[in-house]
């Protein structure tokens, strides 16, 4: 029986798996580094079992014309080993212990004269999880529902932590060098003069009693949406031909963090196989692609009452949740999606003390005094919280634009012989 030791792997992860398994065992000397403790093969066979049976396939490819990997290159690949006895010490004892009953129709998983590809992961579990929410806050309740809150709870746990190919991270902040755009329709010049003259208030927040709902906030809740870029903040109006447009734009007066869904179109960070985070991981990032189009797609006005209501409580909860990075404690306070009127261009939509405009004549800044309308023993309001507005408005910024042509991209549908479009 072979020994090994984490000085025969590569991979800092199989090196911290083999760590684990020796830890307090009374192990003889690696095979491979006679003056290390060394753990029998079979014991890390049995822990890479999981994780290849788990994450590869069988292939019938031939190797030059797919992705597949014969089965010593898979087991170097994901331990690191850089010894080939070792790496025949592994494919040995996972071999060994491949059960199978050929009377029941089973056969080896484990061949030395077998490919294996990568199985790509799948958001199967959280798909299942976000269609019983939307079922749920939709058509059941939507108010004080705790089975969605936890639904939401376990799909996005920790999404903040995520990050991309690239290491670049689904959470950033926000900086003075960001421009977030903001655009309103106007009738004619004499009223466009007015936006000019009070910008601040005319291009900021709406007051509490006219916040309509929108795509990420309910009626009645304070939320400041731009585009990232000005073309973007224009197209989200969907102005007609001929029509006026105001335009001015803001920046962060201090960072504000924001979560960015555009950040699930790329391919997530890659992370090993044996890692303990492996799964909830990869497989969360799958769902989050498909998540990114829905939240992003075009809603007709007629649907937007309730296709709204899912993506509405999302963004409430992620905003509401505290989380923690680098041992930070901090909030959520913006997202970032893919606008569903400009292709490339990016929407952001912040809430809370990030929705509001310094020097804005924001309705909801001043603070309300504690009320003694009741009795001593009756617990009293308590007194809001001081808002302070993380925006400005960039003077000189303010333009007026008049849209001279609109495009549209089309794509033909199929109709059924019931003559209804074929999705």
């Amino acid at each position: 029986m072979s020994h090994v030791c984490p000085r025969c792997f590569e991979s800092s992860i199989m090196q911290l798996r083999v760590t684990e398994l020796r830890r307090n065992k009374p192990y003889p000397h690696c095979t491979y580094h006679p003056t290390l403790k060394g753990v029998p093969a079979e014991e890390v066979a049995n822990l890479l079992d999981t994780a290849l049976r788990a994450n590869y396939a069988i292939s019938s490819s031939p190797l030059e014309f797919s992705e597949a990997r014969s089965f010593h290159d898979v087991v170097r690949d994901v331990t690191g080993a850089d010894d080939d006895l070792v790496v025949q010490d592994l494919v040995s004892a996972l071999m060994d212990a491949d059960y199978y009953d050929q009377r029941d129709g089973d056969f080896p998983f484990y061949g030395e004269d077998q490919n294996y590809e990568l199985i790509k992961p799948e958001g199967w579990l959280q798909s299942a999880l976000w269609n019983e929410f939307r079922s749920a806050i939709t058509h059941d309740r939507r108010f004080f529902n705790e089975d969605a809150k936890s639904l939401l709870a376990e799909i996005f746990d920790k999404v903040h932590l995520q990050s991309d190919s690239d290491g670049k991270s689904a959470l950033y902040a926000l900086d003075s060098s960001a421009r977030i755009f903001r655009a309103r329709k106007v009738r004619t010049v004499v009223e466009a003069e007015a936006v000019k003259a009070d910008p601040r208030k005319a291009l900021g927040p709406p007051p509490e009693n006219l916040r309509q709902a929108g795509r990420m906030n309910a009626a009645g809740i304070g939320a400041f949406y731009g585009g990232l870029n000005a073309n973007t903040c224009i197209a989200e109006l969907r102005p007609p031909v001929g029509s006026l447009v105001c335009l001015g734009a803001f920046r962060p007066r201090r960072p504000i963090y924001v979560l960015d869904f555009t950040r699930f179109e790329r391919p997530g960070r890659q992370i090993h196989i044996l890692s303990k985070n492996y799964f909830s991981r990869t497989t969360q990032w799958a769902f989050l692609q498909s998540f990114e189009v829905e939240i992003s797609k075009p809603v007709l006005p007629d649907d937007e009452h309730l296709e709204y209501v899912p993506a509405q409580a999302v963004a409430e909860y992620l905003t509401s949740v505290p989380i923690t990075l680098r041992k930070k404690p901090l909030r959520i306070q913006g997202l970032v999606f893919r606008s569903a009127q400009h292709a490339g261009g990016k929407n952001v939509v912040l809430f809370g003390d990030a929705a509001l405009v310094a020097n804005g004549d924001v309705p909801n800044a001043p603070m309300r005094a504690p009320t003694q309308m009741f009795d001593d023993d009756i617990p009293s309001l308590p007194a809001r919280a001081e808002r302070i507005p993380a925006l400005e408005f960039i003077d000189g910024s303010f333009a007026l634009q008049s849209v001279m042509s609109a495009t549209y991209d089309v794509e033909e549908e199929h109709l059924s012989p019931e003559g209804e479009a074929d999705f």
